[in-house]
């Protein structure tokens, strides 16, 4: 090609010569042809290569081999340095494009130059491609889209809404931000980076990608969660974004940030062995990451903020227990029953906290014999 294409995709592959055709075909016939396709064989053993080398008499095609088996990263990294274009994707080798998703992710870019990160929805397929389920994202809402005041909030509240395989990049973030290869959820990672530097998404609604789900991928599978892999890193995540610099767009997503995490905790409590080694260990994380969490919370419920802006206060059981009073001495009983539920899990039963639960549920029993 004479010039720059548009989109640059790139696929990295180790041993999935039985889904690598599907993957390169989808890129292929795509109806927008503005592209580039960079396949990076890392070291594979399997017959990836002899399936590779069908599709490099294609101009649109260039194919890199790794000398030694790398990792997924390190490929990707190789094919980014690469690429030409203005937007770049990295495309699993196990799954594949749905027709017209260039062409939908193009029309985009033409309608919104100034956008760094333009994403799609993704369904769910078997090992055999066919799908298994039209994936339905909270972060996808129309209603929570509206009210999006912070992709950062959301993607700590409702989890990884963007894809980065059904996702198309400026090319420039691929290559100034890195990928955190200690983690399984590294590409979760990577997008908070860039919510956090306030980089641009833009969201079509639009089923671009199939997401194989067959169970050798390191991100799914029973082992993600039973090693506790999966509540591990979530909190990695939190101790690194819920932090003062990030405290103003994190206001009203306490409750969700909180929900998502104990999801986490939840998915491990699944597999009874595992959680009674692991959650021991984990638990000071977990209390520290809700102590933090509560800060959020805490400037919407009593409205206090330090000096710099933000409530940083550490939470502690008398602080909790003056709260609660003075919101029951206001007759504020919606905010106490939240912020009692929020936050009531931190703490070890002691002889006011027990106190405490009594009068919710006798606030409870009073509430729920109105009602009735």
């Amino acid at each position: 090609m004479s010039r720059s294409p548009l989109f640059t995709a790139v696929i990295p592959d180790y041993n999935y010569g039985r889904f690598i055709g599907q993957a390169i075909e989808s890129v292929l016939n795509q109806s927008m042809a503005d592209f580039e396709l960079i396949i990076v064989n890392d070291a594979s053993t399997d017959n990836s290569d002899e399936v590779i080398r069908k599709y490099t008499g294609d101009k649109r095609v260039r194919y890199l081999i790794n000398e030694k088996n790398s990792g997924c990263y390190y490929s990707l990294k190789r094919g980014f340095s690469e690429a030409r274009s203005i937007y770049a994707a990295s495309l699993s080798a196990d799954d594949f494009y749905l027709p017209d998703a260039f062409s939908a992710m193009a029309c985009e870019a033409n309608n919104c130059p100034d956008a760094d990160i333009i994403y799609g929805k993704y369904c769910f397929v078997n090992g055999d491609g066919y799908i298994t389920q039209w994936v339905n994202h909270p972060g996808w809402n129309q209603t929570v889209r509206s009210q999006r005041k912070s992709d950062l909030a959301d993607l700590l509240q409702y989890d990884l809404y963007i894809n980065i395989t059904a996702a198309f990049v400026k090319l420039g973030l691929f290559k100034d931000y890195d990928f955190d290869r200690s983690m399984r959820v590294s590409d979760y990672e990577f997008i908070l980076q860039l919510a956090q530097d306030d980089k641009k998404f833009h969201f079509i609604d639009k089923y671009l990608l199939a997401f194989r789900c067959h169970g050798e991928q390191l991100s799914v599978g029973d082992n993600f969660y039973v090693d506790g892999t999966q509540l591990k890193d979530q909190l990695t995540l939190l101790e690194r974004y819920v932090i003062p610099k990030n405290y103003d767009r994190l206001v009203g997503a306490d409750a969700g940030i909180i929900r998502l995490l104990d999801s986490k905790i939840q998915a491990l409590m699944n597999y009874p062995d595992s959680a009674a080694k692991i959650l021991p260990e984990l638990s000071s994380r977990i209390e520290n990451a809700k102590r933090t969490i509560y800060t959020l919370g805490n400037s919407i419920i009593s409205g206090n903020k330090g000096s710099d802006g933000n409530m940083a206060k550490p939470l502690d059981v008398q602080n909790y227990i003056g709260i609660m009073g003075t919101l029951a001495y206001e007759n504020k009983i919606p905010e106490l029953l939240k912020y009692y539920n929020l936050y009531r899990g931190i703490f070890s039963d002691t002889g006011d906290l027990l106190k405490v639960d009594e009068m919710i549920r006798n606030l409870k029993s009073r509430l729920d014999s109105h009602c009735s």
